[in-house]
């Protein structure tokens, strides 16, 4: 079996930390980088954790010398507290990280983005920042793959109340069945588990995964 790396950006949200426990539980990823300013409350022989904001990432380059990068990183207006910090969220420090890894051999980039995600958005600065991602990210071509994820709503307990989120999964609860898959809500370990299996796939080329397709990987 041989033995594979991988970087995790977002480790901490909803995503990434099902993500992370997928890869340490996986026997074919022997280490687990993850970078962040807040250290999680997790011990494990696979897992380095690096103590770096997202703006500090530079300062960690050779860190990004992996087999695989996961990028699950994602935040709202309202937590981050003004557009600029949003966009370094959700913009710039994926589009670093993706610049870092190409510089030192990854061969894989998986992200997370959003349905509807679209550069010319002319009314959701949310979904044109992740359609400018999406854009600046088919632009590098040192990946064997780009994995972009396109999920609708996340379903999973985040620990932080999104009131907007919390109606949408009332409602999904409820007329879920009417709803066509590509809008339907999913759940986050849905989402992680096919980053997952995208990545042991290890397709080569640019390829996007609209919720329909996220629901049926098993």
């Amino acid at each position: 079996m041989s033995e594979r790396s991988a970087l995790i950006l977002g480790a901490s949200g909803l995503i990434g930390g099902r993500l992370l426990a997928m890869l340490l539980a996986d026997e074919r990823y022997t280490r687990i980088v993850s970078p962040g300013r807040r250290k999680l409350e997790i011990e494990h022989h696979k897992l380095t954790q690096i103590n770096v904001t997202l703006d500090q990432l530079q300062t960690r380059a050779t860190d990004f010398a992996v087999d695989d990068i996961y990028c699950t990183l994602g935040t709202t207006h309202k937590k981050a507290g003004s557009k600029e910090a949003f966009e370094q969220v959700d913009y710039h420090a994926p589009l670093l990280a993706a610049k870092l890894g190409q510089e030192h051999g990854a061969k894989q980039f998986l992200v997370v983005t959003s349905m509807g995600a679209d550069a010319k958005a002319t009314l959701s600065n949310y979904l044109r920042a992740k359609g400018r991602l999406e854009e600046e990210l088919q632009k590098l071509s040192g990946y064997h793959a780009l994995h972009i994820f396109r999920p609708s709503l996340l379903l999973g307990s985040r620990g932080e109340a999104r009131m907007g989120e919390d109606l949408g999964k009332g409602l999904a609860g409820v007329i879920g069945w009417l709803v066509p898959a590509k809008y339907k809500a999913i759940e986050a370990d849905q989402v992680a588990r096919a980053m997952l299996l995208t990545a042991h796939r290890a397709d080569s080329g640019q390829h996007v995964y609209e919720n329909d397709a996220l629901l049926t990987m098993r």
